[in-house]
């Protein structure tokens, strides 16, 4: 029998759907027993300063549909509803129509998570008007008001955001829907119990429990950003050189992020849809045998690369696979495949390889850096 992990998944799944299990006295639990579901439509939270390309990387997702609570979105071709959603109301309306009317979308982008928490407050607050609520003896007409020694304000804010992601979810499990939100990154001084406090980039949300709501949900959040090179010029000044927009995929002192998945992903990839969609998929296809796979699909092209430039080509790709950079591996073979065994090995496929690969062509590697972001 194959030990292929991804193989054994799909013969369980296989006793599972055809209830053989059931036939034997070693499960009881055979009906109700699943081998998960990693394909599963994904819950994509991207959040990162302004104009730094959240709502572009979004739309470039396959038939998306934008939910545009904020304004920005509409300088993008991509389907959208036609303005600026006005009300809380208006927002679950349309939510309501993509998962009971007819729809050619596969995807549905909320653009930005902060102007529609803007709506929730506004709704709450209109709520408060003309009702006896007290707290503190005083009547609540705001969510400040409500804002107790137990955050209650909060509280009712975090209660609305759990009734979006379930109806998100609904879109997700009725009409196989994925879920993209976008939101805005602020700084927060995060209490160290084993030393200084420090500054961390999260998500940019009013309610204090809302975040949390928001990011336990998701599958993936990835923080963006332009990076920055700090090269200190001489002892009097310092400049700071912008550098590529990038993706953070796992959690650090620096800023918060995840992933799911039975493999790690790259710590950083490029602020680019295609790159990210095509890791997801193969992470979710092949889960802990992708570094296998991808080794497979190098050796059945490697006999196609130039004899002058196969040993180099080797020596790249194994750097990036066992770097644990399957994204680049990856490019590394599509290359391959798609020009016919040549690999450019000076230029690569992507900007992360002209960072990772020599420019004068000797074919050596530099150590990867060892950084925490």
């Amino acid at each position: 029998m194959s030990n292929d992990p991804i193989a054994l998944a799909k013969l369980a799944a296989a006793k599972i759907e055809s209830n053989s299990f059931a036939a034997t006295p070693f499960n009881d639990l055979a009906a109700d027993t699943s081998v998960g579901r990693p394909d599963a439509p994904p819950r994509t939270l991207i959040y990162g300063p302004a104009g730094v390309g959240k709502s572009t990387f979004c739309a470039s997702c396959e038939d998306v549909y934008v939910l545009p609570t904020e304004e920005g979105v509409n300088e993008i071709r991509v389907a959208q509803f036609k303005r600026k959603i006005e009300s809380f109301d208006e927002y679950n309306s349309l939510v309501k129509r993509l998962l009971e009317k007819r729809h050619p979308y596969k995807a549905v982008c909320v653009d930005s998570a902060g102007a529609l928490e803007a709506l929730i407050i506004t709704a709450i607050e209109t709520r408060l008007t003309g009702s006896s609520v007290k707290v503190g003896g005083k009547v609540a007409r705001t969510i400040a008001d409500m804002n107790d020694d137990f955050g209650s304000g909060y509280q009712a804010i975090a209660d609305e955001w759990r009734g979006v992601v379930r109806r998100l979810d609904e879109l997700r499990t009725h009409r196989n829907m994925s879920v993209l939100i976008t939101a805005h990154s602020k700084t927060e001084n995060i209490r160290n119990l084993e030393g200084p406090d420090y500054p961390r980039y999260t998500v940019d949300l009013y309610g204090q429990k809302s975040s949390k709501v928001l990011v336990n949900w998701c599958d993936q959040v990835l923080f963006a950003r332009q990076d920055v090179r700090v090269s200190p010029q001489n002892k009097h000044k310092v400049i700071a050189l912008k550098g590529d927009l990038s993706l953070y995929t796992r959690q650090t002192a620096q800023w918060n992020a995840k992933t799911h998945g039975q493999l790690p992903w790259p710590d950083r990839l490029p602020l680019d849809w295609a790159v990210f969609d095509r890791l997801r998929r193969q992470v979710a296809e092949h889960g802990s045998a992708l570094p296998t796979w991808l080794a497979g699909r190098f050796k059945a092209i490697e006999a196609t690369i130039p004899t002058g430039s196969r040993a180099k080509a080797r020596e790249i790709f194994e750097h990036f696979l066992n770097n644990g950079q399957w994204h680049m591996a990856d490019a590394v073979c599509r290359q391959a495949e798609e020009e016919s065994g040549v690999v450019d090995l000076t230029a690569g496929d992507a900007n992360e390889m002209a960072n990772d690969v020599d420019h004068e062509g000797n074919g050596q590697l530099p150590p990867r850096e060892q950084t925490d972001g």
